[in-house]
């Protein structure tokens, strides 16, 4: 996925993601931003596995839940333009 847009917090993240199937509100946990750093920015790239995915109470909202697990790699925004 690539992050649209993020907006950091006191211990997490929101972003906005998105692939070639659409956008996706995401938490992305205090741990992962340690892990990444400066890397994790608008317009990086993130290979994701196994990711939970809260779904609301009426079906038409949806939140991906980003934590250390589900990181495999992160690409900053300058190499992420090229892939």
């Amino acid at each position: 996925v690539i992050i649209k847009s993020i907006s950091f917090g006191d211990e997490c993240a929101d972003a906005l993601i998105k692939d070639p199937t659409g956008e996706m509100r995401a938490t992305v946990h205090g741990k992962v931003l340690e892990e990444e750093g400066d890397d994790l920015a608008r317009g990086s790239g993130l290979v994701l596995r196994k990711v939970t995915v809260y779904n609301a109470y009426n079906g038409q909202s949806h939140l991906a839940i980003i934590t250390p697990n589900n990181v495999v790699r992160c690409y900053p925004p300058a190499s992420a333009a090229v892939l």
